[in-house]
């Protein structure tokens, strides 16, 4: 409590929170008039548009009545189904992205249907090998290996028809995806 007293009393200190006060108050009007000055000049640019967008649709009346003729607009001879502007571009943007995820898709399910075919056809090879070495052996009947030999043909038929049928997807892939 002394030292609050005699601070209170010290007409130094006095001076020096009266300075702090004034120069806390010129920050303040000075932050003020910059927050005002900005207020300002979003109201001018806001104006500035607004009369921009004011020329554009003037512009564009003139431009509707010269399109009356063509009603499909400069959509490359497309209709567009009722859409006008910005709603037309985001459609057609969309439609793009989406031709291209689904040539993506269509690429990567083709890699992994080769990829998988690669393996089966391996694996039915090893298969085949093992069979023959246990039969060599004695390890195992002829009526089993009759058995095991069979379910690797039926396998070997169904790569097969995988194959061809990975080849023809292959052929449709190359015609319609650049």
């Amino acid at each position: 409590m002394v030292s609050v007293a005699l601070m209170a009393q010290n007409p130094r200190s006095q001076q020096r929170g009266q300075e702090k006060k004034e120069q806390a108050q010129e920050k303040a009007e000075e932050q003020k008039q910059q927050g005002q000055d900005r207020g300002q000049q979003g109201q001018e640019r806001g104006q500035q548009a607004r009369e921009q967008a004011q020329q554009q649709r003037e512009r564009g009346q003139a431009g509707q009545e010269a399109d009356k003729a063509d009603p499909r607009g400069h959509a490359y001879g497309r209709d567009k189904g009722g859409m006008h502007g910005r709603d037309f571009g985001q459609a057609r943007a969309a439609a793009a992205r989406s031709k291209e995820e689904k040539q993506e898709i269509v690429r990567e399910v083709a890699v992994e249907v080769e990829e998988g075919v690669r393996r089966t056809t391996t694996r039915v090879e090893e298969a085949r090998e093992t069979i023959e070495e246990r039969r060599r052996r004695g390890e195992i009947s002829e009526e089993e290996y009759e058995k095991r030999t069979r379910r690797v043909e039926e396998i070997e038929k169904e790569i097969e028809q995988i194959e061809a049928e990975r080849r023809g997807t292959e052929r449709v892939i190359r015609e319609r995806i650049p």
